[in-house]
């Protein structure tokens, strides 16, 4: 038996501190057992003094033997009558009592011990050492053998995720307790949150979640987002990367935040409102050509933007959708100017040309010349003075506001407002067509396919002879790009080129033209180092790319197929047209895309020309004018 047989169970009377007295008598009892018992508890009492009592137990669960040897010693002062009670407790002195004995022992005389044996019986059916719950045991199946505890832990589940809280204190119950409120009962205790229902053990090999909670119970948080707390740039670097309000990836919190800069294409200081911002983070400098604002509603024309004050130019300055409202131009517009200088239909004005101070030239068929000196100034004829020439082309100096004409017959000369000067014959006797000049050079073409470059008053040079090709217009900024438009002579196919201004080489473009197409070029503008516009017969208006190439515009909402016969652009995206047909229209395109009609006359109109966007000229046939504003 070891160590537990010869141990003495030493009963004293509950308050005294004396030991007994070696001549008392005792008692020697032997306790046996035929189950799991978890420990003995041995109680004994005077049988005539019930406040007489003491009691101690033992821990016999791991025995090899079931039996066990105590020794009760009467105490001096008791009767010799002693109630022993013995319990025997499953698992461990806190378990159930299962097993019970109550006996009474008489002690005869000092010195002697009584012999006293006994045995706890419980009974255990499946022989799994466990009592049946019925008898007060924890063997809630005593037909089955259970190795393990044999009583349902059932743990208190308040969050509903199938998985109950392991630091609350579960219910022991063979049976399924009834759940109370929003408290369910469970048989495992493998919950780390019983506060959330999203966390719970689960087998995935990373969490669901980024929220710094540890979702499937494994401890640790946050797995598949290991660079979560890593630096970012997104905007701007300075951030670091956290989880994302849905909980499901990072986000890079913290970032400073950029300043939006808006394209400001057309260089006036207001941003476009439909652009796309640049974001520019702090200490970067901005990308060039865009501002703060986004103040303009047309970033293809300077003359505009919000709130800035409307002026008479044909325009809608203050992005309100109107042009020239509350009467900006004192009730001026498109009009036609009648002048006995200029009217009548003796008169078939084919060109106009503009100077400084207002002065304005206008000439045409049968050698007709015209002058306004000054802006408010009457015009004055100059009918016949440079000849019975069918002039088709004029160019205003600005050194001198003189002007330069080309026309049939190879025709050249210069006037200065009273007389004509510098009158010279092409050899070739060819129509000259277009004319425009770089004092003191001017660049004239025919409708041969020639270029020449003359210096009034010095020499005329042909630069080259391209003859089939017609031309009907010349246009540049400068001496260095220069751009022709006509056709390819008898096959009415538009022809552009382009001339350096030195050499005896054209360069030859592509036209984009539909289907079918058939007819000529009749004006070029060049609106600035890669932005030009052609115009011509049927409706006809192309856009250069800087290169060698021009692509279709959209022609206007009315589809017409009138010839037009001009152009002009007070801005690289804005263009006014005049057409030869029977009404004569003054068409607009806007830096948005948008076809409107400024004017309508009632004869042909053959050229238009510009000093600025509140000074526009047109004329045409049978003496007609039309001024904006006027």
């Amino acid at each position: 038996m070891g160590r537990l047989t010869s141990l003495l169970l030493l009963l004293t009377l509950v308050g005294v501190g004396c030991k007994p007295k070696a001549q008392e008598a005792a008692v020697r009892l032997k306790v046996s057992y035929t189950f799991n018992a978890g420990c003995i508890t041995v109680t004994a009492k005077d049988a005539e003094g019930t406040d007489r009592e003491t009691r101690d137990q033992l821990a016999v669960l791991d025995r090899e033997t079931r039996e066990v040897v105590f020794a009760v010693f009467r105490q001096e002062s008791w009767s010799h009558t002693l109630e022993i009670t013995t319990t025997a407790h499953e698992k461990s002195c806190e378990g159930n009592v299962v097993a019970r004995d109550v006996s009474e022992v008489t002690l005869q005389k000092k010195g002697a011990i009584e012999q006293v044996a006994l045995t706890l019986e419980a009974p255990d059916e499946d022989g799994d050492g466990y009592i049946s719950t019925d008898r007060n045991g924890t063997d809630c199946d005593d037909k089955t053998f259970n190795v393990d505890d044999p009583i349902t832990r059932w743990y208190a589940d308040k969050d509903g995720d199938g998985f109950g809280d392991p630091d609350v204190s579960p219910l022991r119950s063979c049976t399924k307790p009834e759940d109370s409120g929003t408290t369910r009962y469970v048989q495992n205790a493998k919950d780390c949150k019983d506060s959330d229902p999203a966390v719970y053990p689960r087998a995935d090999v990373s969490e669901a979640r980024c929220d710094e909670v540890d979702d499937d119970c494994d401890g640790t948080v946050d797995e598949g987002f290991e660079t979560k707390g890593d630096p970012c740039d997104v905007p701007c670097p300075g951030g670091q990367l956290a989880c994302n309000d849905n909980r499901n990836a990072l986000f890079c919190k913290n970032a400073p935040t950029p300043t939006l800069y808006y394209p400001d294409a057309d260089g006036d200081g207001a941003g476009d409102e439909r652009g796309t911002p640049a974001q520019v983070c702090p200490d970067t400098t901005p990308p060039t050509g865009f501002v703060l604002n986004t103040d303009d509603c047309d970033d293809q024309d300077k003359y505009n933007r919000h709130n800035k004050a409307e002026v008479c130019d044909d325009r809608d300055n203050n992005c309100d959708k109107q042009r020239d409202e509350e009467n900006i131009c004192g009730g001026k517009g498109w009009k036609v100017v009648n002048d006995p200088a200029l009217t009548g239909n003796s008169r078939q004005w084919k060109t106009v040309a503009l100077g400084a101070d207002g002065r304005v030239w206008m000439a045409g068929d049968g050698g007709k010349l015209a002058i306004r000196p000054a802006a408010g100034a009457a015009f004055k004829s100059l009918d016949g003075s440079c000849g019975n020439v069918n002039w088709r082309a004029a160019w205003v100096s600005p050194n001198n506001n003189h002007v330069f004409l080309a026309g049939s017959g190879g025709n050249l000369a210069e006037h200065d407002g009273e007389n004509c000067s510098n009158q010279i014959t092409v050899s070739s006797g060819n129509t000259l067509e277009g004319l425009t000049g770089f004092s003191p050079l001017l660049y004239v073409v025919d409708d041969r396919g020639r270029l020449y470059v003359w210096s009034p008053g010095v020499s005329l040079e042909e630069r080259y002879n391209l003859d089939p090709q017609t031309y009907f217009d010349i246009h540049g900024l400068d001496s260095t790009k220069l751009l022709t438009v006509g056709d390819t002579g008898g096959s009415s196919t538009p022809y552009i080129s382009s001339y350096p201004g030195t050499g005896s080489t054209a360069t030859y473009h592509s036209v984009s033209t539909p289907n079918g197409y058939s007819g000529a070029l009749r004006g070029v503008w060049m609106a600035s180092s890669n932005i030009a516009y052609a115009v011509g017969d049927g409706g006809l208006v192309v856009k250069w790319d800087g290169a060698t190439n021009w692509t279709r515009v959209n022609p206007p909402t009315d589809n017409t197929t009138a010839p037009f016969t001009s152009v002009v652009a007070p801005d690289s995206f804005t263009i006014y047209v005049t057409d030869a047909s029977t009404n004569g229209t003054i068409r607009r395109l806007s830096a948005a895309g948008t076809w409107s009609t400024a004017y309508t006359a009632d004869k042909p109109l053959r050229d238009i020309a510009i000093y600025s966007s509140g000074d526009i000229w047109a004329v045409g046939d049978d003496g007609r004018v039309i001024h904006f504003p006027e």
